[in-house]
């Protein structure tokens, strides 16, 4: 059955005047009369009593017309209920990454800049964060992850070069370039909060060896001091090397292997973004790419390129620029 059968019914039914109700609904007199007929007919019953210049309601319509009234009033509450939810998700913004301190100067530029919006930021796992941004509990995500499902829309921010880190005492800390497959003989610490084991094992299989994994912990300090210590080597963002504090570290350019760590922005393809997820959704969009270029800058001065165009590459999904 229409909804616009019933609302029509509802409308006649209170104001017991099919040419004042037809005007109330801009529509004629006639189509008004033709729907109700169609949906006396639909219903096998008589609704309205019709007498010489007045319509009211037969037993039957009266009837009906208690069932019709107050369901149109749980929609109008439905409404109601639509309109704080998303007055109130509108207050806050919830964002996640699967990896660890992408986020976290994105956010804090973001409320410098004077922006009172409540966040809520989360760490989650590939498939979590992939269930989280499907139901909607998410606004967005940043990840160096490809999501895989037609649903999410994903787009390009920034390639950021990864290099190979050391202690000021490993014996190719004194360089600026290495070959990455110099280093088969060390042990490699991973630090999952950035990388997924899986990635090291394909980058140094691109230099023809398979990585000796001493340690893998999402503990970002535990990492660095076991590569302080000289315990093993590992694999870190440029992002996370242009603010890590470097104190007995060494970062060196692999010259055989272009190591890349691809970071996207992600949605739920059919998401309306309310105005705070969106305005912060477009700065992350901003920030992200202004800091590609911050750091291509930065690094281009400090290991300007040499001979590199022989270097393999780990193959990176077309996003949408």
């Amino acid at each position: 059955m229409e909804l616009s059968l019933l609302y029509y019914f509802k409308t006649v039914a209170e104001m017991e005047n099919i040419t004042k109700a037809a005007e109330s609904l801009y529509i004629s007199q006639p189509a008004l009369s033709k729907a109700i007929a169609k949906l006396e007919k639909s219903l096998d019953v008589t609704l309205f009593e019709r007498r010489k210049g007045r319509i009211s309601l037969s037993a039957m319509g009266k009837v009906y017309y208690e069932y019709v009234s107050s369901a149109f009033q749980v929609l109008e509450q439905g409404e109601r209920r639509l309109t704080e939810l998303k007055q109130q998700s509108g207050d806050t913004v919830a964002i996640a990454s699967p990896v660890a301190g992408v986020l976290h100067e994105l956010i804090y530029d973001f409320l410098s800049a004077g922006e009172q919006v409540q966040i809520h930021q989360f760490l989650y796992e590939e498939h979590i964060l992939e269930s989280e941004l499907l139901s909607g509990a998410l606004d967005f995500a940043v990840t160096p992850v490809t999501i895989e499902n037609s649903e999410i829309e994903q787009i390009k921010l920034m390639e950021e070069e990864v290099f190979i880190v050391v202690s000021q005492n490993h014996p190719l800390a004194n360089g600026k370039y290495v070959q990455l497959k110099e280093f088969r003989e060390d042990n490699f610490l991973v630090d999952e909060a950035s990388f997924d084991q899986k990635i090291i094992k394909v980058l140094c299989g691109l230099a023809g060896f398979e990585p000796k994994i001493l340690l893998h912990s999402n503990e970002g300090d535990l990492i660095d001091d076991a590569m302080r210590n000289n315990l093993g080597v590992a694999l870190v963002p440029a992002n996370l090397i242009y603010r890590k504090n470097m104190r007995g570290l060494r970062a060196l350019r692999a010259t055989d292997v272009e190591l890349v760590r691809l970071l996207s922005i992600a949605k739920r393809r059919d998401r309306h973004l309310q105005s705070n997820a969106a305005r912060l959704y477009n700065y992350a969009i901003h920030y992200f790419k202004n800091l590609g270029r911050e750091l291509d800058e930065y690094f281009g001065r400090e290991f300007p390129e040499n001979e590199f165009a022989g270097r393999k590459r780990l193959g990176i999904n077309n996003l949408k620029e």
